[in-house]
């Protein structure tokens, strides 16, 4: 990407990630899954921990405008010859009954 007279690095990720709670050991049920309202689909966004008194939950902090979906095609059909499969995080993010703080 261009901006501000340089050139910046977008790096996509091609394996979808779930997100989910992080529970302290005393909440008898299963972690929740993070999901995306119909209203952010097709935008960046950015997710971040919560901490709350049952432990963490991720949440949506912040997005963007809805990207085209020319944009959102080449973003996902761009590959690269660099081994970065390290530089990505787990297919699920969370998940913990053993959160402690």
């Amino acid at each position: 990407m261009a901006y501000n007279g340089g050139s910046h690095q977008i790096i996509i990720n091609h394996t979808s990630i779930e997100f989910y709670e992080n529970l302290k050991p005393y909440v008898a049920r299963e972690p929740l899954k993070l999901t995306f309202s119909e209203e952010q689909e097709g935008k960046l966004i950015i997710v971040k921990e919560e901490v709350n008194p049952n432990g963490t939950r991720p949440t949506v902090k912040e997005k963007s405008v809805k990207l085209s979906e020319h944009l959102i095609t080449q973003l996902l059909r761009t590959t690269s010859d660099v081994p970065i499969s390290n530089q990505f995080v787990e297919g699920k993010v969370g998940g913990s009954v053993n959160y402690r703080s």
